[in-house]
């Protein structure tokens, strides 16, 4: 089974002072702060990289399922074997003392990568993720816009170039796009353009070209 890990360095005990922790843990008991006593003052994007906005709602969507550590759902997860190298990350991630939380996200599914992610904030990192595959991100990406791109019949193929431009406004608003069918007036790259909106309360009506992309406001519509 294959394991990515996603720690930027080997031995957290040269990359965190634990006399600053040791200091913190003091204080923040004596002030009746338990849950800070167990997190060290220190930007986790220092030992882990952070997830970007559309990183973070790409995963969350193919990963739906959530296991809470501090909900204690831990002790329920028993979808998959989790293998040893990434028991010895999630352990390495949960002595750094950097995280308020951790999470295991699967969507419960045969050949699909779960991850362990950890919350610092409102922040998520990716610790690690094991799985038969491990496609990669851009695989996975595609994945989810597919499911959140609907072609009506009549709105015709799309390209590969098209498709990545409605992606990006998937991901750029948080919704779902939907075609419906082609517009003889509007013309681009000798074709038809396809009508389409957004799966939000903007209704303003658009077009794309379904070659190359571009992206018309429909006029007097």
């Amino acid at each position: 089974m294959a394991v990515q890990a996603y720690a930027k360095v080997i031995d957290f005990a040269t990359s965190v002072d634990r006399r600053l922790f040791d200091d913190r843990q003091e204080i923040c008991r004596s002030l009746g702060l338990e849950r800070q006593a167990n997190v060290i003052d220190l930007d986790a994007s220092e030992l882990y990289p952070p997830l970007s906005k559309e990183e973070t709602w790409v995963w969350l969507r193919f990963l739906p399922t959530s296991y809470s550590f501090t909900a204690g759902e831990w002790k329920d997860y028993s979808f998959d074997i989790i293998p040893t190298i990434a028991l010895k990350e999630i352990s390495k991630a949960f002595e750094s003392k950097l995280f308020i939380n951790f999470e295991i996200r699967t969507p419960e599914k045969l050949l699909i990568d779960p991850m362990v992610i950890g919350l610092q904030g409102r922040r998520m990192f990716p610790i690690v993720r094991w799985g038969e595959s491990l496609k990669p991100f851009n695989e996975i990406k595609n994945i989810v816009c597919d499911k959140y791109i609907t072609i009506y019949s009549h709105a015709g193929q799309i390209s590969e170039k098209a498709r990545n431009i409605l992606c990006e406004l998937i991901f750029q608003n948080s919704c779902g796009v939907s075609l419906y069918r082609r517009l003889f007036l509007y013309r681009h790259c000798g074709q038809k353009m396809a009508t389409f909106s957004l799966n939000t309360d903007d209704d303003t009506p658009r077009a794309i070209c379904p070659e190359c992309g571009e992206i018309r406001v429909i006029n007097n519509w």
